[in-house]
Formats: C-alpha cells, sequence, structure tokens
C-alpha cells in the first residue's frame, strides 16, 4: 500500500526510519503529506490528540505516557505511518528499552517533579497541552471529530496483541478504553 511504502520498512523490534528533530506541526505535515488513506490520517489524529487528552487529564499516570512500541493498536494506528512516531518524538516521548523484558521497547514521556521543580512541570504540563491543541486544530480542518478522555483503560502500554486491529475496521478500535474512528 502507498502507506507503508511511504512509512519504510521496519525492523524486527517494530521500528522505522523515523526523522528526528522534527516539530509538532511538521510530523503532522508529514502524516498529512506521505500518501496515508484519509481515515487512517483521521485515526491516528485521533489517537495522538487522545494521548495528549489523557496526559492532561491524569498527567500523574504513568501508563496515559508509556507506549509499547509493538502494540499492535499503536503500530496499526499510529507508528507504521510516516509522521506518527515523529509527532510523538515531538511532543517529547523518548525511546526506552524496559529493564524487565529482553527487547522490549517502549514510547516513555517523562513527567518532570512536581514537588521538586514545580517551573518544569508547568511548562512541561503546558507543552502537551499545546501538543494537543496542534493536533485538535488540525483534526478541525480535516473534520475529524474528538474521542472523549479515557475513564479507564490499560493504554499503549500492553502486551502485543495476536491480531491487531485493521484500520479498515475503525469503527471497532479502541484506544484507551475509548471507541474510534474516523471522519
Amino acid at each position: 500500500s502507498a502507506a507503508s511504502a511511504t512509512a519504510g520498512p521496519m525492523d524486527e523490534l517494530g521500528r522505522r526510519d523515523v526523522q528526528r528533530g522534527l516539530t509538532l506541526a511538521q510530523a503532522l505535515e508529514l502524516l498529512l503529506t506521505s500518501g496515508v488513506a484519509t481515515l487512517d490520517v483521521a485515526n491516528a489524529l485521533q489517537a495522538l490528540h487522545l494521548l495528549c487528552q489523557n496526559i492532561v487529564a491524569r498527567p500523574e499516570e504513568r501508563m496515559f505516557r508509556t507506549i509499547r512500541l509493538l502494540n499492535g493498536a499503536f503500530q496499526e494506528v499510529v507508528a507504521r505511518h510516516a509522521g506518527g512516531v515523529e509527532a510523538l518524538l515531538a511532543l517529547g516521548f523518548v525511546e526506552s528499552e524496559s529493564l524487565e523484558e529482553e527487547d522490549a521497547l517502549f514510547f516513555i514521556l517523562e513527567e518532570p517533579s512536581l514537588e521538586h521543580d514545580p517551573t518544569s512541570w508547568a511548562d512541561w504540563y503546558d507543552g502537551i497541552k499545546a501538543g494537543r491543541d496542534v493536533i485538535y486544530a488540525q483534526m478541525e480542518t480535516l473534520g475529524v471529530r474528538a474521542l472523549p478522555v479515557a475513564s479507564k483503560g490499560t493504554g499503549w502500554s500492553e502486551e502485543v496483541r495476536a491480531n491487531p486491529v485493521r484500520a479498515c475496521q475503525a469503527d471497532i478500535l479502541t484506544l484507551h478504553g475509548q471507541k474510534g474512528g474516523g471522519l
């Protein structure tokens, strides 16, 4: 498919060549101009926006700030598209290996200490809100609806799914306990 060809090949750990150092706006532009189907762009934007919304709603909950690289839903909705991982990196996520599991890679957004450095924490929090707003502005331009903040869910930090959800089944896609879907 055009999307797969644009995103480039992935290695055995689910990584593809990623353009580093992009701003969030540049990463979203890459997603929009890389030949990804409209429904896939809508799903990726919704997922990224929901990720930011959940972090803003519960910044202290690490599960909303941790994404397992090989999580099936994450791979299908965000990582396989050029611009998806780049958007995470622009938001401040970093790649990290698990100390408990061999070959387990995560994207983690570290939260500064509110107690020890409230100024850094406030800047970090404002940055996540600003990122959420940039993504939402792009969603509005495309007529993509926002999903509600998760009330409960496991996020993208869980194990790999045996059968990742396909984007063509967007009406049944569940991210952070929320139903997804495109336009």
